[in-house]
């Protein structure tokens, strides 16, 4: 007899078992989770089978800008299984009953990193974008080796500045699309007694423009081997202003002697960063994991995204993992921003037909309108509607800035 619920205290043990076992999560990784589970473990949700749990996964509820409209986001994470009972179909039933509580908690979209992406196209997810971080020298940073005219930097932990920490990362995530902001559950996670080094910039008036969170691994270059290289890692770069930027910068460029590679998250919205470093030929370009997005709440999903352009577009979409988004729509404009109705029939000569993983697509900016026809995801378009559709989803730069 199988059984699909939210976790319970009883069950930590048992999820940190296989979350070691499908991680290989370190000792300290494995205590942090455990005294965290006090308040996270509503996020999971199980699989029973003959009372033992043999599956789980995390949904975390979180905050999403998608287009510059802040949507109720789930971030499934930490999917595990124990190895002998795998190929039972345990996970799938478990995102399938996660998926129906995310719609139960007017959840909009929902977002995950893949083992295999092939695995979560069967629950609709699609293929969106990896996080970037360039990989640079802090010696290319000397244009800022002096900070801007009255501002300071103070060093300090992340468990002591927690304030400055989540303002200035919630203004960052509002400037792109995928920016993820943190409830104050999640924020616990990464604040609560956390000795993590944090460097603030202050302007002159004492008001803070820059956070920066950091961890330091090796020393020097090649002093101790190729896997020794000083390095700047785990990187938090919030800044509100162009100066908190350049007191950021300038704090890197002060470790040029002992660190010889900083990973730097580069967020949609930054500017090229390029410009701002010097004496370098070649800047390398790294990769977190692909990131996947769907639709959890067709109707959640579309309203209130800002538009630039008047129209009115009636389509029909069939989501057999979501059954109640399978419908038909009308999408139009109020106000400059897109309102949704779900009608009963579909009028007469109204045969856009789009599938949930182009939907989802078109929503986050992924693919362009002509590529969504080449794939098949999309039909029934004529000459107005795509150009409607153009206007309202643009294709544009999108980062999941969370990870989970």
């Amino acid at each position: 007899m199988i059984e699909i619920r939210q976790a319970q205290q009883k069950d930590k043990d048992r999820i940190l078992d296989l979350n070691y076992l499908s991680y290989s999560l370190s000792p300290a990784e494995l205590k942090e989770m455990g005294r965290n589970f006090t308040f996270i473990g509503e996020d999971h949700y199980v699989t029973i089978e003959d009372k033992q749990v043999v599956a789980v996964l995390r949904s975390i509820p979180l905050i999403q800008n998608v287009r510059g409209s802040m949507k109720k986001m789930s971030g499934i994470g930490m999917v595990a299984t124990s190895p002998e009972t795998r190929r039972r179909g345990n996970v799938r039933k478990l995102m399938e009953d996660t998926i129906f509580e995310n719609y139960k908690q007017d959840i909009a979209v929902s977002t995950l990193y893949p083992f295999k992406d092939s695995y979560y196209q069967q629950f609709g997810y699609i293929n969106a974008a990896p996080h970037v971080f360039l990989e640079v020298n802090p010696s290319w940073l000397s244009p800022w080796n002096v900070l801007p005219a009255g501002y300071t930097l103070e060093r300090t932990t992340v468990a002591n500045a927690g304030e400055i920490f989540q303002n200035l990362h919630t203004h960052t995530m509002k400037q792109f699309n995928g920016g993820t902001i943190r409830p104050p559950r999640r924020w616990r996670e990464f604040i609560d007694g956390k000795d993590t080094p944090a460097i603030i910039a202050y302007n002159a008036n004492h008001q803070p423009e820059g956070f920066l969170t950091y961890g330091i691994s090796g020393y020097g270059f090649k002093l101790f081997g190729e896997t020794n290289i000083g390095t700047f890692n785990r990187v938090g770069f919030f800044h509100s202003t162009l100066q908190g930027k350049h007191c950021l910068l300038h704090y890197l460029y002060l470790h040029s002697d002992q660190i010889h590679r900083v990973l730097i998250p580069h967020y949609p919205h930054e500017s090229n960063m390029y410009a701002w470093m010097k004496d370098f030929t070649k800047v390398n370009i790294r990769q977190h994991l692909l990131s996947m997005v769907r639709i959890i709440n067709v109707e959640k999903a579309l309203s209130e995204i800002s538009v630039i352009s008047p129209g009115e577009i009636v389509f029909s979409v069939s989501d057999e993992m979501a059954p109640w988004n399978t419908g038909h729509y009308r999408l139009s404009t109020a106000d400059g921003q897109l309102s949704i109705e779900k009608l009963n029939d579909l009028p007469q000569n109204q045969g856009i037909i789009v599938s949930i993983g182009g939907l989802s697509s078109l929503l986050y900016g992924i693919s362009s309108l002509e590529e969504l026809e080449y794939f098949g995801w999309i039909h029934g378009l004529d000459s107005s509607s795509r150009a409607v559709l153009n206007s309202w989803f643009p294709q544009i730069p999108y980062c999941l800035s969370e990870f989970f």
